[in-house]
């Protein structure tokens, strides 16, 4: 049954807060971590200077207390001026009793702090809630810090609308004075410029700074400033009648040399001299370079030397130049290119393809459509795929009673104690596995591979297909991965039809016969530890208290544009959110059967089972000839998703796009 759940201002449900260890770092470092990344994806110097300053502050402390002998709590709290500085420079911060940072799961299953769901972006910091609108400002007690010159920023839970906001031009406490500095409790009355509209806002509303004026008045970090200096050796040398060389070295073993145009002369007027030459040579401007020793040797032969300044300025820009162009070539350069492996990346054909009749697998995510694919023709092999044990047994049994090829799905995430699950997979006795990870491609191979009797006497380790999360993207992973004993691969999502094509016709036709392309699903665009079905239906942090929805309720994320996003939950609680429209590789399919590529995936995932038949016979007969892309193109734009919307179809992943300039990619969302 449908049903559209009330989740008030709480709609950005895949927005968690962001991970902030600092305070867990001494039971880190004493679990014997010795390296932590800080991740600066769109972040700008600020945030560098802010978090790289108290990481290293922390660790350095936590480190000497060790090598001293002094006892180490598990956790070590922060100052409050040091949180707030981190959650200025970045934090979705969502309310007043969430700031934005979190220990995410390194404590354990948090469904119910990671996510709140209010905001999904970077305000600032919390400052405090509008107690009144009066004549002239905004009456507020303070949970904050604000002060003159900050910007602030009125929050009234519809983030995708324009919000009020203004920098602050007078902060007035209780007995009317306007505060010089900056204060953080207390009822305050904020006023601002007169352009500031102050009947659109509200009390209720959150105040959040968003600019710190302190810090942000001027730049706090200048990347030329911060970048550090390249030390150079430069030797000049030069003889009467013979230009003039300016050699420049590095430390990392480049070595550039250039010359005057013109050559030394007898000097008539002021000669040549160590002092004039390093003058003229000067500290390399702006450059990445400084100077570390100049040395000058002039052989006059008693004669006074001279040459123009411009000709020594000339010939030092272009040693500086050549060195640059020296530093920017990848030092293995040559050493690769000499390498045959690298040959085996560029296409290179290998044969006419093979023409045999392609195969088609549909990949079944519940027991309605196990029962559909059972009574359609034309499907050679049924891969179950239920995220949840439950029901698994059955479908497979049902499979293979039917007398027809069964492959089950593993999860794609294998944790601690969770290794031995794959073990109940094998005991389904399917004719084939399809593997999601590495870990457990490495586990089964080590065991022996496909075939391999296992401890127990009864069980055996199927054959093993490939998925494309194994991320097969080049000829060197792709022969690697089916030489690791694979029956079968499916390409990487990163690669469009063009690429695939290429790779599968630089194959040898052997290999070429056990590649896979998923011809229709929906994209599991996102994986997350973070479960919804426990955050929104439930009070629980963990399978343990959650009820486990997941178990009785059909997810789906509807966004702006309304399109239904499926919600699976897996046997480890971990979500998977699929793709509300489908990608469809019909117009590609002729292509690639001319690379040589013989197997084809068709993937439900909540398609109602009456339309099972439509779906795997439309690909049927367009990979028969029967059927044009046009026509499946029509046929599968009516299918509909379990609300009865219809999701649509496009090329997704599989297009050929041109990588859009510089100047069009996302800028910072943080200082």
């Amino acid at each position: 049954r449908q049903r559209q759940m009330c989740i008030r201002d709480s709609r950005y449900l895949l927005s968690p807060q962001d991970l902030m260890a600092l305070e867990q770092l001494p039971r880190l470092v004493r679990a014997g971590v010795r390296c932590f990344k800080i991740e600066g994806r769109l972040k700008g110097p600020e945030y560098v200077l802010a978090t790289v300053s108290a990481y290293r502050e922390t660790l350095d402390s936590i480190w000497s207390d060790i090598q001293g002998g002094a006892q180490t709590a598990d956790t070590r709290p922060m100052q409050a001026n040091q949180r707030r500085r981190l959650a200025q420079a970045f934090s979705r911060g969502q309310n007043a009793a969430s700031d934005g940072l979190t220990p995410g799961f390194l404590l354990g299953p948090r469904h119910q702090s990671l996510v709140v769901g209010r905001n999904p972006r970077h305000r600032g910091l919390f400052v405090g809630e509008v107690s009144a609108v009066g004549d002239r400002g905004i009456v507020t007690n303070l949970q904050g810090p604000v002060k003159r010159g900050d910007g602030l920023v009125f929050d009234r839970g519809r983030p995708e609308d324009r919000e009020s906001g203004g920098n602050v031009h007078h902060v007035i406490d209780a007995t009317g004075e306007s505060l010089r500095t900056e204060t953080d409790s207390g009822q305050v009355e904020l006023l601002f410029g007169p352009d500031f509209v102050l009947d659109r806002v509200r009390p209720g509303d959150l105040i959040w700074r968003t600019r710190d004026s302190a810090q942000d008045g001027g730049t706090r970090l200048d990347p030329k400033l911060a970048a550090r200096p390249v030390m150079v050796d430069v030797a000049v040398h030069g003889k009467l009648g013979a230009p003039l060389q300016i050699t420049i070295a590095d430390r990392d073993g480049h070595s550039v040399a250039e010359c005057s145009r013109s050559p030394l002369q007898v000097a008539t007027g002021s000669p040549l001299d160590v002092e004039k030459m390093r003058k003229a040579i000067g500290r390399l401007g702006d450059t990445p370079f400084e100077i570390h020793e100049l040395s000058c040797e002039l052989d006059d032969n008693e004669q006074p030397l001279f040459l123009p300044l411009g000709e020594i300025k000339t010939a030092r820009r272009e040693a500086v130049e050549s060195l640059l162009a020296a530093r920017r070539a990848h030092h293995m350069a040559q050493t690769l290119a000499s390498q045959p492996v690298l040959d085996r990346l560029l296409p290179t054909a290998q044969g006419p393809a093979d023409k045999t009749t392609p195969a088609l697998s549909l990949l079944c995510r519940t027991k309605a459509q196990v029962d559909a694919a059972l009574n359609t023709d034309g499907i050679d092999e049924i891969v179950v795929d239920f995220l949840e044990v439950h029901g698994l047994k059955d479908a497979c049994l049902q499979v293979q009673a039917a007398g027809r090829r069964l492959t089950v799905a593993a999860p794609r995430i294998f944790k601690p104690g969770e290794q031995r699950l794959w073990l109940y997979y094998c005991r389904l006795a399917p004719d084939a596995l399809l593997v999601r990870s590495a870990g457990l491609l490495q586990e089964l191979q080590n065991l022996g591979g496909s075939g391999v009797l296992l401890d127990d006497g009864k069980t055996r380790i199927p054959q093993l297909h490939g998925d494309f999360s194994l991320n097969a993207a080049n000829v060197i992973s792709a022969e690697y991965l089916l030489d690791a004993g694979l029956n079968r691969l499916a390409f990487t999502h990163d690669l469009n039809a063009d690429q695939i094509s290429a790779l599968a016709s630089s194959l040898p036709v052997e290999q070429q016969a056990r590649l896979e392309v998923i011809a229709h699903h929906h994209l599991p665009i996102f994986h997350t530890e973070h479960c919804v079905f426990a955050r929104f239906l439930s009070n629980g942090n963990s399978y343990r208290d959650c009820g486990r929805p997941c178990e009785k309720h059909t997810v789906h994320l509807r966004d702006p544009i309304g399109g239904d996003h499926l919600v699976q939950a897996d046997i480890g609680c971990r979500n998977t959110i699929f793709n509300a429209s489908a990608q469809s590789a019909g117009p590609l399919l002729n292509d690639f059967r001319n690379a040589g590529i013989q197997h084809y995936r068709v993937e439900l995932v909540d398609e109602p089972a009456h339309q099972v038949d439509l779906i795997v016979t439309a690909y049927r007969r367009l990979l028969a000839g029967e059927l044009s892309p046009d026509q499946v193109h029509e046929r599968l734009t009516a299918v509909t998703d379990a609300n009865g919307h219809p999701a649509g179809i496009g090329l997704g992943s599989l297009a050929v796009r041109i990588e859009p300039a510089r100047e069009r990619l996302k800028k910072p969302t943080a200082r």
